[in-house]
């Protein structure tokens, strides 16, 4: 299998924040390292464009993929778990509503998970299986929600908020209920679900078939221990310019799902400690997710020579051939001289 082949298949889909349920980010760890050496970044295994992959030095089961990035700047060091992409087949409420509240103007691109992406006159919130469009009106906002994942049928055991959906009630559980609520509040559209339960119309149900990025294999990664190994290997090939103590420091904040530009390892030059980037108040966050999937590479890593080495000796043995030279140019150049004076004390004899 090629290297194209092997490194990476791409999701072909028109919304890019949300879709695939899942991302291939929820599978790794990652940390930008701001001092290397981009010549020797050459003597990994190139794989696509600007990126390297190879087998990690913690496990065949783990890959490593290393490329230059600008946000911040540095290399990038992430450690990848095998992924692939699935259809699934997930329920699916669609419904919409009307609230009095004109959408605020201005939002980051992320607030509290959810991913935000909006136009003139409308917004579009993504978290998790929940989506909420919110489009500006003369007199208010008009609002869809969309949930796409399994209710249970509403009971007196539902601790959430009831949902009618033809003739059924379905429970919006607690935890989805207070997340839709802290969205709904921070883009003032509505102060809560219920506000705006009191009155919609269901506009889709049923079940719709989605796009997910799963590993290829369940496997259990000490994160910890694999980013240690990884960032020790590319310290000694001369690749990395890393502390043995910001190696210990990165590996302990190292763990699965802190991978991307928003949650990565990045290195915080005002208090020199390293820190998750989305912890940085400087930070900017993008609502994109990695909805590619990353195969294992079939063949081992090899690395070429350092450069560094090999020039090291090219350049002794230059001035040494250099000098032999000369010195047999001279020595030549001596008999030469010295023949006539030669021919001449034979004859004096």
């Amino acid at each position: 299998m090629s290297a194209l082949a092997f490194f990476v298949i791409y999701l072909i889909a028109s919304s890019g924040s949300s879709s695939c349920l899942a991302s291939s980010d929820d599978y790794a760890a990652e940390v930008v390292i701001p001092s290397y050496e981009s010549i020797r970044i050459a003597s990994l295994q190139k794989s696509s464009g600007d990126t390297y992959i190879f087998s990690s030095q913690y496990s065949p089961s783990l890959i490593t993929l290393v490329r230059e990035t600008d946000i911040p700047p540095g290399l990038s060091v992430r450690l990848q778990v095998p992924t692939k992409i699935e259809s699934v087949e997930q329920p699916h409420i669609r419904l919409v509503s009307n609230s009095p509240k004109n959408m605020r103007d201005k939002f980051s691109l992320l607030f509290l998970g959810w991913r935000i992406e909006c136009e003139t006159t409308q917004c579009i919130f993504n978290k998790n299986l929940a989506s909420i469009k919110a489009t500006r009106k003369i007199s208010g906002s008009e609002v869809t929600i969309e949930i796409t994942k399994p209710l249970e049928p509403c009971s007196s055991k539902c601790y959430g908020i009831c949902l009618e959906v033809h003739t059924k009630q379905y429970c919006i559980d607690n935890a989805l209920k207070q997340d839709i609520d802290s969205i709904l509040r921070y883009a003032n559209i509505s102060d809560n679900l219920a506000y705006l339960l009191g009155n919609y119309q269901i506009i889709g149900s049923g079940s719709i078939v989605l796009l997910d990025i799963v590993p290829t294999e369940t496997t259990s990664i000490d994160w910890r221990e694999a980013m240690r190994q990884e960032l020790v290997f590319l310290k000694n090939q001369g690749i990395v310019n890393v502390e043995n103590e910001d190696i210990e420091e990165i590996s302990q904040l190292s763990k699965g799902g802190q991978a991307g530009q928003n949650y990565r390892i990045v290195y915080n030059s005002k208090n020199s400690t390293w820190a998750y980037y989305d912890n940085l108040p400087d930070a900017i966050l993008i609502s994109d997710r990695d909805c590619r999937a990353y195969l294992s590479p079939e063949e081992p890593l090899v690395l070429k020579p350092k450069q560094g080495i090999a020039l090291f000796y090219v350049i002794p043995m230059l001035i040494t051939l250099a000098s032999l030279t000369a010195l047999t140019i001279l020595i030549v150049i001596a008999r030469f001289i010295n023949k006539p004076l030669r021919k001449k004390r034979s004859r004096n004899i």
